[in-house]
């Protein structure tokens, strides 16, 4: 949540650092910045399995999260979302994941 940045590292880095020990590649898709690479290493996150895409449309996003999620390189997606998901998005993720 935007709102409240600082709960969401603090939720969210552990799992990724986790993640992180991984073979697989953690996605982020992003809005039109880019991850600091200075941000990714004092996070304790492997530079070497960061892959980022910036997003072109929002509009895109879910179906970039849900094709990803597909392919199963990735030991995580993230992607930033203009609104809520829907139940069929959600859905389509949790299929898309368990895949």
């Amino acid at each position: 949540r935007e709102d409240q940045p600082m709960m969401t590292q603090l939720l969210l880095l552990p799992l990724l650092q986790q993640l992180g020990q991984q073979s697989r590649w953690q996605l982020w898709l992003t809005p039109q910045q880019k991850l600091s690479r200075e941000w990714v290493q004092a996070s304790g996150l492997p530079l070497t399995k960061v892959m980022q895409i910036s997003q072109l449309s929002p509009c895109h996003t879910v179906e970039s999260m849900v094709r990803a999620l597909r392919t199963g390189n990735y030991s995580v997606v993230i992607g930033w979302l203009a609104d809520d998901l829907t139940e069929e998005e959600h859905a389509e993720l949790v299929d898309a994941a368990n895949e």
